[in-house]
């Protein structure tokens, strides 16, 4: 990530935003709903081993099978577990909205949800990331048709509504959120980072000073403060919040970024 100027645009957000996320992995969309996931691949050692593949069997069934409401939810979070592990995030989406249609619980209704907006984030292809958001926007508005308060499921409905053709109605979401709680931590970050990809530095550098005084252990917060701070050419502030994260932060591409930016202050 060495660059001669510090230019803060979409594409070379999006870059720094992978320093704070899992790997990006493909998620296909195979006849057979469940485990027909696309693996990321360092998984590949994994995809022809048998015990995982007779563990996984063995709890899909035990789940097909199960009419107790307790111990399906022990078998759906232990599957769900076992494709994360493999970067099947789409099969995790799938396991949750299967228990929820089984068992109507309200928590794996926000699972499914979660787990939806997990896939989206993650799926590359774009007709798969669509096919994820819209069934994550689906759950959450029903989370939330049954509690308006849920500023968890508001806020990931927002940004699922930025990545559309009316990124106004997510933006509007997030407000009410901020309105609702002004520390929330999701609301702050997001609309931090929205901020950023448009060029509206002061705006960013307010949400993250609001962030970093909730939340002063957020590296993450930290980072993007010091960034915003970079790009208004406050450069001494910028490096109080580098040295910070390069303090609490073990990462070693967290720690090589922050180093470059550093090196572009001296």
């Amino acid at each position: 990530m060495t660059r001669s100027q510090i230019i803060i645009s979409i594409s070379g957000l999006l870059l720094v935003i992978l320093l704070f996320s899992l790997p990006k992995v493909v998620v296909d969309n195979d006849e057979d709903r469940i485990d027909n996931s696309e693996e990321d691949i360092h998984s590949e050692e994994n995809r022809d081993d048998p015990q995982l593949k007779a563990s996984i069997q063995s709890l899909k069934d035990s789940l097909s099978i199960s009419t107790e409401t307790e111990k399906s939810a022990i078998f759906a979070d232990s599957l769900a577990e076992s494709y994360r592990a493999l970067n099947h995030f789409d099969s995790v989406a799938l396991v949750y909205e299967e228990s929820f249609k089984k068992s109507s619980q309200p928590e794996m209704l926000k699972k499914a949800a979660d787990a939806y907006f997990e896939a989206y984030t993650f799926a590359v292809e774009d007709n798969k990331r669509k096919s994820m958001a819209d069934q994550a926007k689906k759950y959450y508005a029903e989370i939330l048709k049954k509690n308006s308060g849920d500023l968890e499921a508001k806020t990931n409905l927002g940004m699922l509504y930025v990545g559309t053709e009316n990124p106004m109605q997510g933006i509007g979401l997030l407000r009410e959120v901020l309105e609702s709680d002004p520390s929330n931590y999701g609301a702050l970050y997001n609309m931090g980072i929205l901020s950023l990809q448009s060029n509206q530095v002061s705006k960013a550098i307010e949400r993250f000073e609001d962030l970093v005084e909730a939340y002063p252990e957020s590296s993450e917060g930290r980072f993007y403060l010091g960034l915003s701070y970079l790009q208004a050419g406050e450069n001494e502030k910028a490096r109080t919040q580098f040295e910070i994260v390069k303090e609490t932060d073990s990462d070693p591409s967290v720690q090589a970024t922050v180093d470059t930016y550093l090196e572009e202050i001296e």
